[in-house]
């Protein structure tokens, strides 16, 4: 895309953020420290991701969290070089304790490369990591993940990124994301997906409130008439 074009898009997604979350500057000095935020389509997703970046504090460092389904039980970290955006090359920062011998799938890729976009625009972040993170970790390297993502928080927004779910027709859609976000809020996990279980794993283990700041559903626009998928941002 045209970086003028796409830059064009963000600002105005970044206004848009602003009528969806009436009290977004008063909101924007508070103490966040975690977000979920969806990835897709800038049509679907902009605002979200506008409203999720314009809130989280002004920090150098961003880690940037995705699923992964090629071990289960292993944390894997995305190492490379993404660009140029909007006329910025990234390279994503590396942690020689982490495995590097994963593949990203190519809807990661475009995942990370379209998150990149928001920060250069809206943040100061200038040093960017992502680790892929199996869906069924054991026990052991569960603490040791949340160990690591607690020591990161000070020093660094924690952005998991993931949509809640795809279903078929609208109003199952809506009813489940209704119920998904209801269990996050609430702090159950029973049906959430891997990432946003850890996402509320370790917002209760640093004492933190989650809080759903926006929802949309692709039947809000015009999606797929077979299916939906829900987006969300949710800040903690």
């Amino acid at each position: 895309m045209n970086p003028e074009i796409l830059l064009e898009q963000i600002i105005g997604y970044c206004i848009g953020a602003n009528e969806i979350v009436p009290d977004i500057h008063k909101k924007i000095d508070q103490d966040y420290h975690f977000a979920v935020l969806p990835y897709g389509p800038h049509f679907y997703t902009g605002i979200l991701q506008s409203s999720g970046y314009l809130l989280l504090p002004e920090k150098k460092n961003v880690l940037f969290v995705i699923s992964q389904d090629q071990q289960e039980d292993e944390i894997f970290q995305i190492t490379g070089t993404f660009g140029p955006v909007l006329g910025k090359v990234w390279t994503l920062s590396t942690d020689k304790q982490r495995d590097t011998n994963y593949q990203p799938q190519i809807h990661d890729l475009e995942a990370i490369v379209q998150h990149l976009a928001f920060l250069d625009v809206i943040t100061q972040a200038t040093c960017v990591s992502c680790i892929a993170v199996g869906e069924k970790l054991s026990v052991v390297n569960k603490k040791k993940l949340n160990t690591y993502l607690k020591a990161q928080q000070k020093s660094t927004n924690i952005v998991f990124l993931t949509n809640l779910s795809i279903h078929h027709g609208n109003k199952k859609g809506r009813k489940n994301d209704e119920a998904l976000l209801q269990d996050i809020l609430l702090g159950a996990d029973k049906q959430s997906p891997s990432l946003l279980k850890l996402f509320q794993s370790i917002s209760t283990q640093s004492k933190r409130e989650a809080e759903v700041i926006a929802y949309a559903n692709s039947w809000d626009f015009w999606g797929d008439k077979q299916k939906s998928t829900g987006y969300a941002c949710i800040l903690a």
